[in-house]
This record gives C-alpha cells, structure tokens and sequence, in this order.
C-alpha cells in the first residue's frame, strides 16, 4: 500500500524481468521462476503455448483458487495474473524457501 495517497500503488507491467528457475516444469507444464516487477521480487509461474486446453483451463482454476483465498502465512501469496492469448502468467510472493526444503527438514 502506498499509504501517503491512501491507496494501492500500481505497477509498472512494462517493467518486468524475468530471471532464473526456480523449479522444473511440473504436470502442469508450467515454468517457475523469480521475477522482478517494477523493482519488486516475486515468484512468476508461466503456462505458454496450450496444446491442450485442459491444462489451461486447469491453470486458470489454480489461479483462480489463489485469487479467492484469504492471506494466511502458510499459503502462497498470490499478487495477481495477466493472460494473452497464448500465455498466463501467475505473480506470487516469493519466500526464502518451499515446501519440499520445510518437509526434509521435519525428516519426514
């Protein structure tokens, strides 16, 4: 928030950069990587060319799900999505480290 105006600050979406993986692709096909929007640091997880539209349309449902659910700290923060019509690109909150990391530690 940018309280000095009393409202949200908006981004620049002209100003992105896209930098190293951060996973391999999944089963959802989908790319995930840091990303730097308008000097801020976050998690992109790209879904690019659909050779099946049930793989988008699954993506979209996720966005979707994370798009409704109310902010909890053991939830991925979702910040918001852009589409095209070949490409949706899901910007997230990005943590100092991820679920796999967190359960090899409890040596489960």
């Amino acid at each position: 928030h940018d309280h000095r105006r009393g409202g949200l600050k908006s981004l620049d979406l002209s100003n992105v950069t896209i930098c190293e993986p951060l996973a391999p692709r999944g089963g959802s096909q989908a790319e995930v990587r840091v990303a730097l929007v308008d000097g801020f640091q976050c998690v992109l997880k790209s879904l690019h060319g659909f050779q099946n539209s049930r793989v988008r349309e699954r993506f979209l449902k996720e966005v979707s799900i994370l798009e409704d659910l109310p902010p909890h700290r053991n939830v991925v923060r979702f910040l918001f999505h852009t589409t095209t019509k070949d490409s949706v690109h899901l910007y997230m909150s990005r943590y100092s480290s991820d679920l796999d990391a967190y359960i090899k530690s409890r040596g489960a």
